[in-house]
């Protein structure tokens, strides 16, 4: 089945409600500019982009840089989601939803609030979706796909299985740098930070 797949990024908010730092972003083009506010595309999802099977039709769609996620339709749409992004993640699901598509949700904070995301898409995958998200695109073409999916293991020193970002979906002139991913994992275990949540304390290089 060729299905027809956007991988959408939702508006990330800029600062938080606080006058001090709302009135310096007006101010001072050096602190909008600043390496803190760099737009970056989704390598997560460019990642699951590599991890799909050759037949389908993919774009890519990021807010951040002025696309608008939903226009024209898809029939699966994966939105990827940071706690602060998770309230326009719902609505843009929502969106979707609205002209038929299927939505699925990843990324940190569906990861760690699955139930919640649950509410809003028809799938959530949990966690690293290398093996995932393939088994969703399986289960889906054979119209069976499932509520949630989450991956069985975390290989424990590399994830040498996963492939490289589809970087030719991302309009590259529109982003001041191009991230990579050396590794996953974080030993320092932070209460704060989801890393060790989704992707352990051991620090696993990719290869």
């Amino acid at each position: 089945m060729r299905a027809k797949i956007v991988f959408a990024v939702p508006a990330t908010p800029v600062l938080p409600p606080r006058p001090a730092l709302q009135s310096l972003w007006r101010m001072s083009a050096r602190f909008r500019e600043s390496v803190f506010f760099a737009r970056l595309p989704s390598l997560a999802l460019l990642t699951l982009a590599g991890h799909t099977p050759v037949g389908h039709a993919l774009a890519y769609r990021d807010e951040n840089v002025g696309d608008d996620p939903v226009k024209g339709g898809c029939d699966i749409a994966a939105i990827t989601a940071m706690t602060c992004q998770a309230a326009r993640a719902y609505e843009l699901a929502a969106a979707f939803k609205r002209k038929g598509a299927h939505v699925v949700m990843g990324g940190a904070h569906p990861s760690v609030r699955p139930q919640e995301a649950l509410r809003h898409a028809d799938t959530v995958i949990a966690g690293e979706a290398e093996e995932t998200w393939p088994a969703f695109l399986a289960d889906f073409a054979r119209g069976r796909p499932k509520r949630f999916y989450a991956a069985a293991r975390r290989p424990a020193y590399s994830f040498q299985g996963s492939r490289i970002p589809r970087y030719d979906l991302a309009d590259i002139g529109r982003y001041r740098a191009m991230p990579v991913q050396a590794g996953r994992g974080c030993p320092l275990g932070c209460e704060f930070c989801s890393v060790e949540t989704i992707h352990g304390r051991n620090y696993r290089h990719k290869e």
